[in-house]
C-alpha cells in the first residue's frame, strides 16, 4: 500500500495505532500472507532491517531472555553492540537495551540493510484490517497486479 497517511491511521484501533504507524515507511506498507503447511495464515509486513545476524530477533532473544541489570549484562550486551557501550549502564534493563538496540538498527544507513518479513508489531492480523483495501473508504482505489491479486492503492 502506498501513500498510507494520517487519515488512513487514524482509521486503526487507538491501542495499535502507534505500533502500527512504526512499520509504515514513506508512506508505504508492504504487506504479505503466509500460509503454513496446516493451511493458516499469518500477516506479516515487509521492513529494511541490518543484515547482520547480530539484529535477528533470535539473537536478541537469547542476548536478553533471563537477564537481569548488573555489570555481567552490560559486559555481555556490550560485547555483542559494542557502539551501546555509553549507553548501557549496570541499571539497564531487559526492555532499555532492546530500546537502544532498535534505536541502534534504525540508525543503520540502508546500504547495510535488507528486506525481510516481520511480524505484525501488535501481534495480532486482525489489528491492521482497517488499512486492507477491502477495508477501503469510497473513492479510493486499489491497483491490481498482472495476476489480479490487490497492489499498491493510489
Amino acid at each position: 500500500m502506498t501513500a498510507v497517511g494520517g487519515d488512513d491511521l487514524q482509521r486503526l484501533e487507538e491501542s495499535h495505532r502507534e505500533k502500527i504507524t512504526e512499520t509504515v515507511q514513506n508512506g508505504s506498507l508492504s504487506l504479505v500472507r503466509v500460509y503454513g503447511q496446516d493451511g493458516k495464515s499469518r500477516l506479516k509486513y515487509l521492513a529494511r532491517v541490518p543484515r547482520h545476524a547480530r539484529f535477528t530477533d533470535e539473537t536478541k532473544e537469547a542476548l536478553l531472555k533471563g537477564k537481569r541489570p548488573g555489570e555481567s549484562f552490560r559486559d555481555e550486551v556490550v560485547g555483542v553492540f559494542p557502539e551501546l557501550e555509553e549507553q548501557v549502564t549496570n541499571t539497564s534493563n531487559q526492555g532499555q537495551v532492546r530500546e537502544l538496540i532498535s534505536e541502534l538498527a534504525a540508525s543503520l544507513p540502508d546500504n547495510v540493510k535488507e528486506t525481510r518479513e516481520r511480524e505484525i508489531p501488535t501481534g495480532i492480523d486482525k489489528s491492521i484490517d482497517a488499512l486492507l483495501p477491502e477495508r477501503q473508504r469510497p473513492g479510493r482505489k486499489v491497483a491490481h497486479a498482472a495476476d489480479g491479486s490487490a497492489g499498491a492503492q493510489q
